[in-house]
């Protein structure tokens, strides 16, 4: 690794010289190094990222908390904790240039294949994982599995004790959800409104410059600048729109009786039906078709039959058994 440019950090993770934090690092995909010299002993973290500037921030802010609360299974934070950022140093092996219209999966790829070279030439000690983009060998810590069933002790999934009726939700959210995974663009604009990339998922986009895909949503939802770098802009298909515009129980004009099961003539055949002024609006074949086509929850539509009340004042539910 005659080529490394090695940088000195503080006892806080951040890059300094001469005592002056420096942020000299790149928004580029990168092959990097935490090189830690303890008693006479050189031990090396090798890693490869999307996005350095991101990578670089991400491991110091689950160091700090790893220390802290939250146990990674993790030798590079272990070692951290153990004996400070101010005794590892900070490399760069290679930063990787791509065309800007290459495909995900290849970026990933090429990144994973450099890294690997890497990991089977240096052996590093603080890796947990020796092949590059695996999970193979990660386990949770056993504190953490502790918290996790702790958080979990006494409480039943299987059985509601209280019927919750949930809040309006916006044809605008509904819609998105009905889209989540399915055919939308997710672009990331720089400052001056330019295009830097765009993926057909939420998660990918949230990959490709290190986040979550819950941050990610967040920022689409917001419209904030994220890290003063990029915005995040959510497109939906064109095509998707026109299926998903409409919803249930929205046109006060709507008079046609609609099924949507495939049964019998028979009217006792149909398990819940949908009311406006005693005229039938909807029928369905089972509660839980109802459900999720009505977008309300078997529970609430159980609930407003039995004690027959008017959903939103105006729709009467029954069910016939």
């Amino acid at each position: 690794m005659k080529n490394v440019k090695w940088y000195n950090l503080d006892i806080e993770g951040y890059i300094v010289d001469n005592n002056f934090i420096i942020r000299p690092l790149l928004n580029k995909a990168a092959i990097y190094v935490y090189k830690l010299f303890i008693d006479n002993k050189e031990k090396l973290y090798i890693g490869s990222t999307i996005n350095m500037v991101v990578r670089f921030r991400q491991h110091k802010y689950r160091a700090e908390i790893h220390a802290r609360d939250l146990k990674y299974n993790s030798i590079l934070y272990n070692n951290v904790a153990k004996y400070g950022w101010d005794n590892f140093k900070f490399g760069i092996i290679e930063y990787v240039d791509f065309e800007p219209n290459t495909e995900w999966q290849s970026l990933k790829d090429i990144l994973l294949k450099k890294e690997q070279k890497y990991l089977d030439l240096l052996s590093p000690e603080l890796n947990i994982n020796k092949v590059a983009g695996s999970m193979l060998g990660f386990k949770h810590s056993e504190e953490n599995k502790l918290k996790f069933g702790l958080t979990r002790k006494g409480k039943s999934f299987t059985k509601s004790k209280h019927i919750s009726i949930r809040p309006p939700i916006s044809k605008e959210t509904i819609l998105k959800l009905k889209l989540h995974n399915k055919n939308i663009t997710v672009s990331i604009y720089n400052t001056n409104n330019e295009l830097i990339k765009e993926f057909n998922r939420i998660k990918i986009a949230a990959e490709f410059v290190g986040l979550s895909a819950t941050s990610v949503s967040g920022y689409i939802k917001s419209g904030k600048l994220w890290n003063n770098l990029y915005y995040f802009k959510l497109k939906i298909n064109s095509i998707l729109k026109e299926e998903y515009s409409t919803f249930p129980l929205d046109n006060d004009n709507t008079t046609v009786i609609r099924s949507f099961s495939k049964v019998e003539k028979n009217y006792k055949s149909y398990k819940l039906e949908v009311l406006v002024d005693n005229n039938v609006l909807y029928k369905f074949k089972s509660i839980r078709e109802a459900s999720i086509h009505l977008n309300i929850s078997k529970t609430t539509l159980v609930k407003y039959s039995t004690e027959n009340k008017l959903w939103n004042n105006k729709y009467r539910f029954v069910i016939i058994s």
